[in-house]
């Protein structure tokens, strides 16, 4: 056993190790320790080198052996680094999501993902707690509705009349009475004064609410009846407070509309007596203008006047008009006569032939202009002639100027006299279009007077004629209201009076029945539905997977008995065994070999089946044929089962235990503990008193065994203490670099997990998979790996629970 082991060879790389340090060489696959940083256990931990295994293996003729059939079999792992570090994982989601509300291995769609199945069996499971509140409010509704007392309902029948025949006396349209909205006049049934008269006249004596909540109106969609019913324990009285309320509510209508006709009369007859004298003031003025004005010969005069006006604005418009045009001609002439120079030369001399010829072609040019345009041959013509003599006259340098004569210019003093007689002809005509414009004003101030008087007059006949029309609509219109008063129509008549009703009225005992039936399963629903959502328990893989975010969840179904729930590598196909061959291929798929080739298994608290599922997972890797190193690092002094007690090796005893190895008092080598699988080793933890070994898992000791034991290419499981043991275990994990969580299903709580998931997640510990051990069998998701034994007859309908098994479950009688 102990060279299937290979104990014996681990011991000659020892002692070779300690040979070479002697001879002042460091170790093969070792550090070069020296001084103080030297302790007593490390030469023992130097890196063996598997080639040299492989070498003295084939010299010495060693026979074969699984581990050789094994690496013959498998592929060999890939290389691992001296720092141990992991290959990448799956991203974990980034928001997980609340208890109960969790993603399947679907993607997570945007919206809330509840877990419908999860609610159904919380209500199931409670549904005693349902039959409870349901059945309780239901007995409350039903004692209600059979204290409701029974009643009779009477009602009166009334119709309003949409048609009156109108009472007219003159063309303009008849008076009409105010009209309401039907529901003003049912507004005042229940007012104040009209309950205590309701109350009075039916001779009952309670509370204005109690009246008006007996009392009802219902009104046609489409119709104009209405109806008014009135609800009592007596059916007499009932009949008797309808009709009352029937003959108020008429009485009422007619008083307000004999109100408002009233008040229209009062206005009518002041505005009259107001008309009448406005009238008889209008009549004298009427009077007294036509003997002031004389209205008889009024309109040959003003006909006379309009003429004449008209004859003398068309003179004076034209006068106007020629004044403007001669002073529009004046000031052309005196802007021609201040251009003319007063003074012209007459003849100009020149002893410069050259000059003489310019000066002739300028007076020819000035001539030329006056006739043609500067488009013309001519002109052009005599322009290149003078611009050829300048320059001759330039170049030749002749500065002699020429002798002039000069005399007075015509053609100023013949613009002179013309602005002169302009002048006079203005003046004249000034002084003829203001004679004629007084004559006009003249005309115009005694036609205005005239206009002023036929205005005047024409004012008050009109005020006149409104007088005597105003007289006559009031009179007519007095009469109209005076007629509607003594009318005094209420606008409603009953159409049938209330009679005593036969049958009282159907009772709410059935539908209060049915609302609390309603209400009590509601309620029960809800409680139900209440606490499973406040459940702080985990129950199912989802449960873990939404708490903790890791994407590789993985169910380990509560076994019916003890002995089920452990893996025997000489019955293979049991069902647990085959459970944890299909958990360990779903680490191979999902992971990569050297995420979890080194992998730390810990909880968030005790008794929730590390050891199991670390002797589980090394069993089934032995199946596989895959050699596992099984390191129970739990040094708690109330541990429970040990690995070796599942494996049934606890009568062994090794030389060494984990904590001297730790603390450097024995080499790796001498904690290897066999088994009776030939590919599982074990590194035993021993029995201690209390809990100060823990300290160890943070030692430098352990980060030196984690990294060693990496190197060594096979499994390594640590079988870790729960994290809320100490701070320790989390430094542990972190050296070890990679975790499965282990959660129980109905022990664990649900902050518990999250809280250890939250600490190794920020320590950047990666958790590779969580598995939820002993999940009943009800709520497991997947395929069942225990079918649950058959019920006898005194257990069926009882709902008895599968059994919980834990680790001291497993411990031997």
């Amino acid at each position: 056993m102990s060279d299937s082991l290979k104990i014996d060879a681990s011991l000659r790389r020892r002692t070779s190790s300690d040979a070479d340090q002697d001879d002042g060489e460091p170790a093969h696959g070792g550090r070069d320790r020296g001084g103080a940083d030297n302790s007593p256990g490390e030469a023992a931990w130097d890196v063996p080198d598997p080639a040299g295994d492989d070498e003295q293996a084939s010299t010495g003729g060693t026979t074969d052996t699984p581990e050789r059939r094994a690496s013959a079999s498998t592929s060999s792992p890939p290389a691992l680094t001296d720092d141990g570090a992991d290959a990448e994982r799956p991203a974990a989601p980034a928001f997980p999501p609340f208890p109960g509300f969790g993603d399947d291995s679907e993607a997570q769609s945007g919206g809330l993902d509840i877990d419908v199945m999860r609610y159904a069996r919380g209500v199931w499971q409670r549904k005693w707690i349902v039959v409870a509140i349901a059945t309780i409010v239901t007995l409350l509704f039903l004692l209600l509705a059979l204290s409701l007392p029974r009643e009779w309902k009477a009602t009166v029948t009334l119709i309003a009349e949409t048609h009156r025949d109108p009472f007219q006396l003159s063309e303009v349209p008849p008076f009409r009475p105010q009209e309401y909205d039907l529901q003003t006049f049912i507004d005042t049934i229940k007012l104040p004064s009209s309950l205590d008269a309701t109350m009075e006249r039916v001779g009952v004596s309670v509370l204005r609410m109690t009246m008006a909540g007996a009392i009802a109106v219902s009104v046609g969609r489409d119709s104009k009846l209405f109806s008014i019913s009135a609800v009592w324990d007596s059916p007499q009285t009932a009949v008797r407070i309808a009709n009352t309320v029937a003959e108020l509510f008429l009485e009422n209508a007619a008083a307000i509309r004999r109100q408002d006709i009233e008040q229209t009369f009062d206005d009518y007859s002041s505005q009259l007596r107001e008309a009448r004298a406005e009238l008889e003031e209008a009549h004298t003025a009427v009077l007294a203008y036509e003997e002031e004005h004389d209205i008889a010969s009024l309109a040959d005069q003003l006909t006379v006047l309009v003429g004449q006006v008209s004859a003398l604005e068309t003179e004076y418009r034209t006068q106007t008009a020629e004044a403007g045009a001669m002073r529009a001609a004046l000031k052309r002439v005196r802007a021609q006569i201040a251009e003319e120079p007063e003074m012209v030369v007459a003849i100009s001399r020149y002893y410069s032939p050259f000059k003489q010829r310019l000066s002739d072609y300028q007076w020819e040019l000035k001539e030329a202009r006056t006739r043609y345009t500067e488009e013309n041959p001519k002109i052009q013509r005599i322009q290149k002639r003078i611009a050829t003599l300048e320059q001759l006259i330039e170049e030749s340098n002749d500065e002699v100027a020429p002798e002039n004569e000069y005399r007075l210019n015509p053609k100023r003093e013949e613009l002179s006299l013309r602005a002169q007689q302009l002048e006079d002809d203005i003046q004249i005509l000034q002084a003829q279009a203001a004679a004629v414009k007084q004559t006009l004003d003249d005309a115009r101030s005694q036609l205005d007077a005239l206009t002023v008087a036929r205005t005047g007059y024409q004012e008050l006949a009109t005020e006149l004629r409104e007088a005597e029309q105003l007289v006559d609509k009031l009179a007519s219109r007095q009469a109209e209201v005076r007629v509607a008063l003594l009318r005094n129509d209420p606008g409603f008549t009953v159409l049938e009076r209330a009679t005593p009703p036969v049958f009282p009225e159907p009772s709410l005992r059935k539908l209060v029945a049915a609302a609390g039936v309603i209400l009590g399963g509601g309620l029960g629903l809800f409680v139900a539905l209440a606490l499973e959502f406040l459940d702080p328990l985990v129950r199912t893989a989802r449960d873990a997977r939404s708490i903790t975010g890791c994407d590789l969840v993985l169910e380990f179904q509560q076994a019916p008995h003890a002995d089920d729930a452990v893996v025997d590598h000489a019955v293979p196909t049991a069902p647990v065994s085959t459970l944890f061959r299909s958990i360990v291929n779903d680490l191979h798929t999902a992971l990569a070999p050297k995420a979890w080739r080194s992998l730390a298994i810990t909880s968030a608290e005790p008794a929730s089946g590390r050891s199991v599922v670390g002797v589980n997972l090394a069993s089934a890797l032995a199946l596989k044929d895959e050699l596992t190193l099984l390191v129970d690092a739990d040094v708690r002094a109330d541990a429970g089962p040990r690995p070796q007690t599942l494996l049934g090796v606890e009568a062994l005893h090794p030389p060494a235990e984990i904590t001297d190895v730790l603390t450097g008092d024995a080499a790796p080598e001498d904690a290897f503990e066999p088994t009776t699988n030939p590919y599982v080793r074990l590194m035993s933890a021993g029995d201690y008193a209390d809990d100060r070994g823990l300290l160890l898992l943070g030692s430098r000791g352990f980060r030196d065994l984690a990294r060693r034991l990496k190197r060594e290419g096979e499994h390594v499981l640590y079988d870790l203490p729960p994290v809320n043991a100490m701070e320790a275990v989390i430094e542990a994990a972190a050296d070890i670099g990679n975790v499965l969580l282990v959660a129980r299903s109905g022990h664990t709580r649900r902050a518990d997990l999250k809280a250890a998931a939250e600490a190794l997640t920020a320590r950047e510990i990666e958790i590779r998979a969580v598995i939820v051990t002993a999940i009943p069998d009800r709520l497991i998701a997947g395929k069942r790996t225990f079918q649950p034994p058959p019920k006898s007859k005194k257990q069926r309908g009882k709902g008895k629970q599968d059994p919980v098994l834990v680790d001291e479950d497993l411990a031997p009688s």
